[in-house]
């Protein structure tokens, strides 16, 4: 049964007090009113709103000093608010975050660039994707292509495009069949076939 909330109450001492000591929302489900009635009251008394970063850092003042050498992210949780919101209060306050630890790329990793996905290469050696990506970019590398490293592999595959349902080449390639789809019209290579999911023959027993 939803709780009747009602637009008119009588704005006692001890409610009065709660006036930014909570989010409006909260405090009007508390006294059984709409929203906006807290609001009103709270804006004609000249309460700025509850801010649950402020109220934070005024009840544990040492976090201030922290602010910057502790993650956003922890005080965001201690909070209750995003972790954006701390950032846009750290800045305000001057408060720099320390640039996180690097961690070099492994000069073996220089091997598989543009071989393998960046993703996979970055797992591979226990640091970020994006450090990989770097790399290879400054390198000169292109990324790595499993659809055209597949008909690098196999040409004659090319011939059967068209020919195969698409699923055929996009389980192979470990691809989509968007990609696929896009590749084989870029080449000029129409479908004869409707699209089905077919098993490659490489991934298929053999019958004896």
């Amino acid at each position: 049964m939803t709780r009747k909330t009602y637009t008119r109450i009588e704005w006692t001492e001890d409610r009065l007090a709660l006036l930014g000591k909570q989010s409006d929302t909260s405090l009007a489900d508390q006294l059984g009113v709409s929203w906006s009635v807290v609001r009103v009251k709270r804006k004609a008394l000249g309460i700025p709103r509850f801010d649950p970063l402020r109220t934070l850092l005024a009840e544990q003042p040492e976090l201030i000093d922290q602010l910057g050498d502790m993650t956003d992210k922890h005080i965001a949780s201690l909070a209750g608010v995003s972790r954006s919101r701390v950032r846009h209060y750290r800045n305000a306050v001057g408060r720099t975050s320390p640039a996180p630890e690097k961690h070099p790329v492994p000069e073996a990793a220089l091997a598989y660039l543009g071989r393998e996905i960046d993703a996979e290469v970055a797992k591979r050696f226990g640091v970020s994707a994006s450090a990989i990506c770097g790399l290879r970019r400054r390198k000169g590398i292109p990324r790595f292509d499993p659809l055209s490293a597949l008909f690098t592999e196999r040409p004659e595959l090319t011939e059967q495009l068209g020919v195969k349902p698409d699923s055929f080449f996009a389980e192979l390639a470990g691809v989509s069949l968007a990609t696929i789809r896009r590749y084989r019209r870029t080449i000029g290579r129409k479908s004869s076939l409707r699209a089905g999911w077919v098993r490659p023959d490489s991934a298929m027993p053999e019958r004896e």
